[in-house]
């Protein structure tokens, strides 16, 4: 009797060479047929989709953790004598992800108007100009964040002119 080959040794059979060519290398690949194709691109588009549908699930019940969480740490505050029903809490999630789903819609009609694929700080400042003060707080966020930006630059230049000096 032979040995077996352990599990998962097996070699796979070797293709056949074609009778075509003297190359091995030249197999011909199969082509699909267009109905082939449809339903291949229709799956994918349906796994996209379902992925997709999951990560919005996944956000959503994270916002409304969050809120029923933000209602009960206000609730627990022994300076506020005020209590959330279950119902508010849920609305107030809603809220959120309805507001937040907009906001993402908007962001993205601006930077496609502007003829950008990235979202910019322009864009949200242009969100937030409804609200006043929402405003100013993302344009004192933006100025400090260009601020950051500039000066980090400014030191990596130094650094940069610094190993140049001292090559010489």
């Amino acid at each position: 009797m032979g040995r077996r080959p352990k599990a998962g040794s097996e070699k796979a059979p070797m293709p056949k060479a074609s009778s075509r060519g003297s190359s091995s290398h030249s197999r011909s690949k199969a082509v699909p047929t267009p109905e082939l194709r449809q339903a291949l691109e229709r799956s994918r588009q349906e796994e996209r989709r379902s992925t997709r549908e999951e990560r919005v699930e996944v956000l959503k019940s994270s916002i409304h953790t969050t809120a029923v969480n933000i209602c009960e740490e206000v609730g627990d505050d022994p300076e506020i004598d005020i209590r959330f029903s279950y119902t508010v809490m849920r609305a107030l999630g809603e809220s959120a992800c309805h507001y937040i789903s907009t906001l993402a819609r908007d962001l993205e009609m601006f930077s496609q108007h502007a003829k950008r694929v990235t979202i910019n700080t322009s864009d949200v400042k242009m969100c937030a100009r409804r609200s006043k003060s929402l405003h100013q707080t993302i344009s004192a966020l933006a100025e400090h964040l260009a601020e950051e930006r500039q000066s980090s630059r400014a030191v990596k230049a130094g650094a940069n002119q610094e190993e140049e000096s001292t090559d010489d």
